[in-house]
């Protein structure tokens, strides 16, 4: 971290922040997509689970639910309702 002020001219920006693995719970394709689904837990306590739907590199849904419990329940789901309308669950699983 640097001593300058944040609003000085001369202040070079800081390195972006590099992002964590999930944890990944399931992997469903249709035709040449892939939607992968993820859990990220938060190290501190009480901060819950994130369970991320992520299509392309891209979050399309995110939730959070204050137990694993209740992300394992929200990521099934969401796997039941994709399956119902046409995806197909991954050949490793």
């Amino acid at each position: 971290m640097s001593d300058e002020p944040f609003y000085s001219p001369t202040r070079k920006p800081e390195a972006p922040r590099q992002p964590t693995p999930g944890f990944k719970q399931w992997e469903l394709h249709n035709g040449d997509r892939v939607l992968v689904c993820e859990f990220r837990d938060d190290e501190w306590p009480g901060a819950g689970v994130d369970v991320q739907l992520i299509e392309g590199g891209e979050i399309l849904v995110s939730t959070r639910c204050v137990t694993a419990d209740g992300a394992r329940y929200v990521a099934e789901s969401f796997r039941q309702e994709y399956l119902r309308t046409g995806w197909r669950e991954s050949q490793s699983r």
